[in-house]
């Protein structure tokens, strides 16, 4: 990953983290970069964790709300499995 790339990944992880984070609809994922840097991987914090994988372009092309809102699906599709 070249270093603008790295900038503008940062700067979304931080947006992420906030909107994630806002107390009244808190999201319980982690987001993490996968060992090839060319992938973010949001796990659900959970006993029998959950994950979705993506591109870094496409996180990096997709506004924070849709990110929080795919996150969110991560435990609503918990529920249908268990």
């Amino acid at each position: 990953m070249d270093s603008a790339t790295r900038k503008q990944f940062d700067s979304k992880i931080i947006d992420c983290f906030h909107s994630f984070s806002d107390p009244l609809d808190r999201v319980r994922v982690t987001t993490t970069l996968n060992k090839a840097e060319d992938a973010v991987v949001f796990e659900t914090l959970s006993r029998i964790p959950l994950a979705h994988e993506m591109s870094v372009e496409r996180f990096l092309n997709t506004p924070t709300e849709a990110l929080k809102a795919i996150a969110k699906g991560l435990y609503r599709e918990m529920r249908v499995v268990g």
